[in-house]
């Protein structure tokens, strides 16, 4: 877990893969994946690894009702390093809950398109309505987005 020092959000929890059994999730010698697995420091930043296969991310919540949500400004700051050739959608950040035709909260995304060549930011948000996403594109043409 990550603790959270404010007592706003609530802890985050490591998500691993949905089958843990007989891996290095779960092993017999105590010796396990666990967050500082994922961590990575040079002494002066540090940062966490996500790859879709064995870490999927952090999770504070189940239910985004329960969180506290910005009700006038947000500010969202994430560094990224997106090394594939093709994804459709990839979640960086968020607290929303969708599904069925409903969208609630928000999320900045990305996908990776043209064999790695083209990747598209999204910043979604649904104000007032949970069945209206507002997205907005932002398209980085590789190399200008490795700077």
């Amino acid at each position: 877990k990550i603790k959270d020092l404010s007592g706003r959000a609530g802890d985050a929890v490591l998500q691993g893969p949905a089958c843990k059994a007989q891996s290095d999730w779960d092993t017999s010698n105590g010796i396990a994946f666990n967050v500082n697995s994922f961590m990575i420091s040079n002494g002066e930043v540090e940062a966490m690894q996500f790859d879709g296969a064995i870490n999927f991310g952090l999770q504070v919540a189940q239910n985004i009702a329960v969180l506290e949500k910005p009700t006038a400004q947000i500010s969202i700051e994430s560094w990224v390093t997106i090394d594939a050739t093709r994804i459709a959608f990839g979640g960086i950040v968020g607290a929303a809950q969708s599904g069925g035709g409903l969208f609630r909260g928000w999320t900045l995304g990305y996908s990776v398109e043209e064999q790695g060549a083209l990747t598209v930011f999204y910043w979604s948000l649904s104000v007032e309505q949970a069945d209206q996403r507002n997205t907005l594109r932002y398209e980085c043409k590789r190399p200008m987005c490795d700077q």
